[in-house]
């Protein structure tokens, strides 16, 4: 499955195949972000804003970065905005993980899940805010109150970036992960795809091959780090056809 933006008739496709199925909607103009959040008999806690970078040809995510670098009118907005939005849906309990967009028009939801968010936000949230979100679910579950007393205060920030190799074909090996991980802030240098997997494509979230997680003082910072990082890493691919 991919995405294309089509703003204008002149980017779609100049040709489909006669059986080609395929789903438009309207395009939500924006900064994406999710918000990870804890509900608990009805009440509502945001944990945290995630700043979300994606492809600007296929929208996959490339890297979040926690938390994210807002100002206090939109974390306002975000708090009041998810209140009604789970209220809404009938949350009580548990985990939430939900895709917004911030329009001109306000926020707008994307997607949510009654989930933890994926893409390593649960690790850069522990490493931002020391909350433990798996733990704290786990302690939900078996009947025990986690929103009194829970504190939500940022000490760092944390970002993960993904990389993909643009070359299509079949990935023999990644290098440049000790280099990675010996730059400042970096905290995780992982091989998503080992040896033998096929990439594809366009790029997709499947095709990801590694990600690097950095710290930092500030949302910049550790953006940058996790950029620098990324940049050592080579990959050889065998190119098919």
């Amino acid at each position: 499955m991919a995405v294309t933006v089509v703003r204008t008739a002149v980017d779609l496709p100049e040709r489909l195949p006669e059986d080609y199925r395929m789903l438009a909607e309207g395009f939500l103009d924006g900064a994406e972000y999710s918000v990870e959040a804890l509900s608990e008999k009805g009440r509502h806690r945001v944990v945290c804003v995630t700043q979300k970078f994606t492809d600007e040809a296929t929208l996959v995510e490339t890297g979040h970065c926690v938390p994210a670098p807002v100002g206090d009118e939109l974390r306002v907005a975000v708090d009041e905005f998810m209140q009604c939005v789970l209220d809404a849906l009938g949350v009580t309990d548990g985990p939430t993980h939900t895709e917004v967009i911030a329009t001109d028009g306000g926020l707008r939801v994307v997607e949510t899940h009654l989930r933890l968010g994926g893409g390593h936000i649960v690790e850069l949230v522990e490493l931002a805010f020391g909350i433990d979100l798996d733990t704290m679910w786990i302690r939900q579950v078996t009947g025990e109150p986690v929103l009194p007393g829970l504190v939500v205060e940022a000490s760092r920030s944390a970002a993960v970036r993904f990389v993909t190799p643009a070359a299509a074909g079949v990935l023999n090996g990644t290098h440049g992960t000790d280099e990675a991980a010996a730059l400042p802030g970096v905290v995780t240098v992982e091989e998503l795809q080992g040896p033998g997997a096929i990439l594809t494509t366009p790029l997709t979230g499947q095709g990801r091959a590694a990600c690097v997680i950095a710290t930092g003082a500030s949302a910049a910072e550790a953006v940058e780090r996790s950029r620098a990082a990324a940049e050592k890493l080579r990959f050889v691919v065998t190119c098919v056809g």
